[in-house]
């Protein structure tokens, strides 16, 4: 559709762990990896069309699950202090 109109936009949300892995978020890592490669595939392909293809990483986002793996870190965190 966005090639025969000869434009769009795409945007993929990936995690910012692709470039600082963190422990415990394995599954996640590797399905951000696939998906950030395969924008970059596509967007070779549709290029010509002026569709553009990018991949966007938020940074870190406060859940349930990244306040678990926080707290079992600490430990390993000099004087307990987390980036934030």
């Amino acid at each position: 559709m966005m090639r025969a109109a000869r434009w769009g936009r795409i945007v993929n949300i990936v995690s910012s762990r692709l470039s600082s892995p963190f422990p415990g978020l394995y599954r996640l890592e590797r399905l951000s990896s696939r998906a950030s490669r395969m924008g970059e595939d596509a967007s070779a392909e549709v290029a010509s069309d002026n569709v553009l293809i990018t991949c966007a990483a938020p940074g870190r986002i406060l859940t349930a699950r990244t306040a678990a793996l926080d707290k079992a870190d600490v430990g390993k965190i000099g004087a307990g202090r987390l980036k934030r």
